[in-house]
């Protein structure tokens, strides 16, 4: 579906993710945005979304594992209701065609992750001017199951992204969250070197990592 003018003025609130009072090692985190879209054609209007979330890391095999499962939901208030679509003569394309409608999408999830990590120290006494290299392997697993409760006919904001990427996205496309039954995982790879400290100072760090 065609937009133009795709304006979003959107605070974010992102990244709290702290213990629960009393009930440690259990975690609290949340997600939220208030976005206002502004388009030159096609439905425009408000997009709030609440992304609340309990896990509970559970070590084992001696911390070599950490399993974490996790039970979260999802409130997104939307201004706007999709009635169908209409072609734009100019350009060619489509676009969804909406009327004012408060509406309110409900999503509930659960799953479990689980990570790992395993670490090597070279040390290399000056070579190539590195004190040690430290190789580090991540690798990672998540089961995420999602339902959704009125999730049809709300407006497309956001450009289209994998099924699997919603799940755990820095920036997931919201408007398209729906049912979803998946398995995601990753092995990370990192180096971190130390090179040799000069004379009356202290060695320097860097890394780099990839999938």
């Amino acid at each position: 579906h065609g937009a133009v003018g795709l304006l979003p003025a959107a605070p974010r609130l992102r990244g709290i993710r702290q213990p629960v009072p009393f009930l440690s090692p259990l975690l609290f985190e949340l997600e939220s945005s208030f976005v206002n879209f502004v388009r030159e054609v096609g439905p425009e209007g408000l997009r709030i979304d609440v992304h609340p979330r309990l896990s509970l890391p559970i070590p084992i095999a001696g911390g070599v594992v950490t399993v974490t499962p996790f039970l979260g939901g999802r409130l997104t208030y939307y201004d706007q209701r999709v009635i169908g679509e209409r072609l734009v003569h100019n350009g060619g394309f489509t676009v969804e065609e909406s009327i004012d409608e408060d509406r309110l999408r409900r999503m509930v999830e659960a799953g479990v992750q689980a990570e790992s990590r395993a670490a090597r120290v070279y040390n290399l006494d000056g070579f190539a001017g590195l004190s040690a290299v430290q190789h580090l392997i991540e690798p990672t697993a998540v089961f995420n199951f999602v339902r959704g409760f009125e999730t049809k006919a709300y407006p497309q904001y956001e450009p289209t992204v994998s099924r699997i990427g919603l799940l755990r996205s820095l920036d997931p496309n919201i408007d398209r969250l729906g049912k979803v039954t998946a398995v995601e995982y990753a092995l990370v790879n990192r180096l971190n070197a130390k090179t040799t400290a000069g004379a009356g100072g202290e060695g320097g760090r860097w890394g780099v990592g990839g999938l």
